[in-house]
């Protein structure tokens, strides 16, 4: 029977010089052990760019907002004024979040929508322009003829009835409703004016990204003058108002002083003047609704609660 040279083999498997063949850098718990060697329970090194987490929560945000938007503009939703301020506050946060995306037919249909409300306001506004001029120009023909026709009557002193009626009753409402329907429909101008340079300029401006539609917004800064308060129209306003406190005067000097006892004097001036003085506090009191506004803003923006 042949030796084995190196020894026996129980010395062999028993040298602790020999090397392992299971582990080749030592044994197993010194491998596991080993404080530089990698742990397999390292976390890796996160590959999520920077401000993903910003990003995860504006999607967020975007994503309820458009819910909420999308349950007010619902046909079956009860809104009250606090709800359209809040659609507004809604669409233009989402209009905000939007603005790097590309063109679409959304925005081409919104576009479109704002020039066709744009256009009919402008109408509307230039209609109350000439309703003011048509109820000038009719309430000074009733007034000449009016006048033209008391001026014929050969003894005015015997027809006091009449002249009284004219020029204490007649001309002075005349005059009285051109006023008020000249303001109403500069109100109404007022109002329309201001919500195009405040959110269909505005928008429209925004949507191109340019400031394009400024023609309303001219004459709210003042970059141009507004014909309400300066202009030829606010003079025939004060013309009218003139007219109808000069016309009881005219009246009772038509019939003759002397021949009118005191007591109706005082009526033929009192009453007339006394619905003059009433319109005038009530126009005196809405003359700001003629004025500019310092500050140009959204009429659903500037509601507050």
């Amino acid at each position: 029977m042949t030796k084995d040279p190196t020894g026996s083999p129980d010395q062999a498997m028993s040298d602790p010089n020999a090397p392992s063949s299971k582990d080749p850098t030592g044994s197993p718990d010194q491998a596991m052990s080993d404080p530089n060697a990698p742990s397999s329970t390292t976390a890796s090194p996160s590959t999520e760019p920077p401000g993903s987490h910003e990003s995860h929560d504006f999607d967020l945000s975007t994503e309820v907002d458009e819910v909420e938007l999308q349950r007010l503009l619902s046909l079956f939703a009860e809104r009250r004024r606090s709800d359209y301020a809040r659609m507004a506050n809604l669409s233009a946060r989402l209009e905000e979040g939007d603005r790097h995306r590309d063109w679409d037919e959304r925005d081409a249909a919104e576009l479109g929508a704002l020039i066709t409300q744009y256009e009919t306001l402008r109408e509307e506004s230039l209609q109350t322009l000439n309703n003011r001029t048509q109820i000038t120009l009719l309430g000074l023909t009733a007034i000449a003829a009016l006048v033209a026709g008391s001026l014929t009557i050969e003894k005015p002193e015997e027809s006091r009835t009449i002249i009284y009626a004219v020029f204490s009753g007649a001309i002075p409402l005349i005059c009285i409703f051109i006023l008020l329907s000249w303001a109403g429909e500069a109100m109404r101008a007022h109002r329309v004016g201001y919500f195009l340079a405040a959110d269909v300029e505005a928008r429209i401006n925004k949507k191109l990204g340019r400031f394009v539609m400024n023609w309303e917004t001219a004459l709210w800064t003042g970059q141009l003058p507004r014909d309400e308060m300066f202009g030829p129209s606010m003079v025939s306003f004060f013309v009218i108002g003139i007219l109808s406190v000069a016309a009881p005067w005219f009246g009772i000097n038509l019939i003759g002083i002397k021949n009118t006892a005191v007591i109706e004097q005082v009526l033929a001036v009192l009453i007339p003047y006394s619905f003059l003085a009433a319109t005038a506090l009530y126009l005196v009191k809405n003359m700001d609704r003629l004025r500019n506004i310092p500050v140009i803003q959204s009429v659903f923006l500037r509601y507050r609660k």
